[in-house]
């Protein structure tokens, strides 16, 4: 009798323990999956932003024309002329992220 109280205690112990461990990484996996589309969402959006601005800069609108409305980034153009084109230098980074992409564009 005392043998099988002890073998079901063993088992319901080694059960908790289990269920303990997979609830744990699945609420992990949860967390990271949604911090990944956080940040695709981040990425995806600023990308956005510099396909726009390539647009407006492809329209011969100058940079102070140019509004973004959008707090969550911050947003750096720098032109300057290399030889007989004009060359743009565009920086997005998002502020609470750690998102961050350049690209450049070059007219001639």
């Amino acid at each position: 009798m005392k043998k099988s109280k002890a073998f079901i205690l063993i088992s319901s112990l080694f059960i908790l323990v289990l269920f303990s461990y997979l609830s744990i990484n699945i609420i992990q996996n949860n967390s990271y999956k949604s911090k990944i589309n956080i940040l695709k969402y981040y990425e995806i959006q600023s990308l956005i932003h510099i396909r726009y601005i390539k647009q407006q800069l492809h329209l011969n609108i100058p940079i102070s024309k140019i509004k973004i409305t959008d707090n969550r980034f911050n947003i750096n153009i720098i032109s300057f002329k290399s030889g007989n084109s004009l060359k743009y230098d565009i920086y997005i980074s998002s502020k609470s992220n750690h998102i961050s992409i350049y690209d450049t564009l070059s007219l001639d």
